[in-house]
């Protein structure tokens, strides 16, 4: 449906529980990362668990998508913690990085 859509980006997807908006992304994400080259993407979810639910289903169908998940640092804590990722200054959360940044 999206694919065949005229009109321009962006698109929203509303509707109550359970009318099968999740399948409408999981199925249509992956779609248009391979039919659109320049293809770029914000998904929002109402939930930490919703989110996390989504990004699963859809990088299980598409693999070569880059997901960064981003979130408010002083509600969430670190899901990993790699010593190397702290050596290359990763050790923030990109959330983090950007409010800290000048620009």
């Amino acid at each position: 449906m999206i694919l065949g859509c005229k009109g321009a980006p962006p698109y929203l997807i509303y509707g109550r529980p359970r009318t099968g908006k999740s399948i409408t992304l999981v199925e249509t994400i992956p779609k248009l990362f391979k039919t659109r080259n320049d293809t770029k993407m914000l998904v929002c979810a109402p939930s930490n668990s919703a989110a996390d639910y989504l990004v699963k289903k859809i990088v299980s169908k598409e693999s070569k998508m880059v997901v960064v998940i981003a979130g408010d640092p002083m509600q969430l804590g670190q899901v990993i913690y790699s010593k190397q990722a702290d050596k290359l200054g990763l050790g923030k959360s990109y959330l983090e990085r950007l409010f800290e940044s000048e620009y």
